[in-house]
């Protein structure tokens, strides 16, 4: 009975490996969102500041934003056990790798590649009881 209680409160392997994910996207997607505010600024400081210059970066840059936000938000949240962490980081990389898809097609298919299997990753690693358990709270 005492050895079930700490098997339960020690966080399983397989939700660390979910968190090294998690916060290697988190970092990856706020450095996404420096490099868009960058090239926003550049395209002001060289009179290309019409809305057609700056949408796509600007989209870009904020949707990078809020996903580092909320994966940040997942991963420091994840060691208290709520079940809408779990939720959370399953729609955020369902969407991840649909919207791969098309990307291996438009830009440099490596990324995509790469951003591709950590979603699929991740969605595997909360498939398993493990994680289940662990984030049911």
């Amino acid at each position: 009975m005492v050895e079930e209680e700490v098997r339960q409160r020690s966080m399983p392997g397989v939700v660390k490996l979910v968190l090294v994910v998690l916060w290697f996207q988190g970092v990856a997607n706020l450095f996404a969102a420096f490099v868009m505010a960058t090239e926003i600024i550049s395209d002001v400081d060289h009179g290309r500041d019409s809305f057609i210059h700056i949408a796509p970066s600007f989209l870009t840059g904020s949707v990078a934003l809020v996903l580092a936000v909320l994966l940040i938000l997942c991963a420091v949240r994840a060691p208290r056990r709520h079940r809408w962490v779990r939720t959370t980081v399953i729609v955020i990389q369902t969407v991840n790798l649909v919207a791969g898809v098309p990307a291996l097609f438009i830009a440099d298919p490596v990324p995509a590649l790469i951003g591709m299997g950590l979603a699929a990753t991740v969605l595997v690693l909360l498939a398993k009881s493990e994680a289940q358990t662990w984030f049911d709270r």
